[in-house]
């Protein structure tokens, strides 16, 4: 995967791609894989948390 500085990067756009088929095709190790599967279960959660806030939806 492309380990570029996430922080340095623009704001994500959303007809932007997170991953490519090429970053996937780069996991080699079944530890990437899993951390990568770990980074995608917490953004979900978060997503979930986001979208269930009572605060956003006044």
């Amino acid at each position: 995967m492309n380990h570029e500085d996430l922080r340095q990067r623009e704001p994500w756009r959303p007809d932007e791609l997170v991953l490519s088929p090429e970053d996937l095709e780069q996991i080699k190790y079944i530890e990437d894989a899993r951390r990568l599967q770990a980074g995608i279960a917490i953004l979900n959660f978060e997503l979930q948390r986001l979208f269930n806030d009572p605060r956003l939806h006044q």
